[in-house]
């Protein structure tokens, strides 16, 4: 089973570092950011999935974090989640 993390923040600093460096370790990566297209130099990675995320709080009704998870990768196969400074409720 391909491991995976979610990282909030990814666009830059410790996020983005985070990610690559997961990515690099054959991981999937649910990278999430203010503004994806400002990052291309992130498009060439591969099972590193960009989400545009700009909320400092998600619930469960309307939560982009667990809408793009299940979408794109198996909700039950996330091993590790970062926040970098974002609270998240996913029940």
């Amino acid at each position: 089973m391909i491991k995976t993390i979610f990282i909030t923040g990814a666009s830059s600093g410790l996020g983005k570092v985070t990610g690559q460096l997961f990515q690099s370790n054959e991981w999937n990566v649910i990278a999430t950011m203010r503004n994806p297209k400002k990052e291309a130099d992130l498009n060439h990675l591969i099972n590193y999935l960009k989400i545009k995320l700009k909320c400092h709080l998600c619930n469960s009704s309307n939560c982009l974090i667990k809408k793009g998870c299940e979408e794109c990768f198996n909700l039950s196969n996330i091993l590790y989640f970062i926040f970098n400074g974002l609270i998240v409720n996913l029940l």
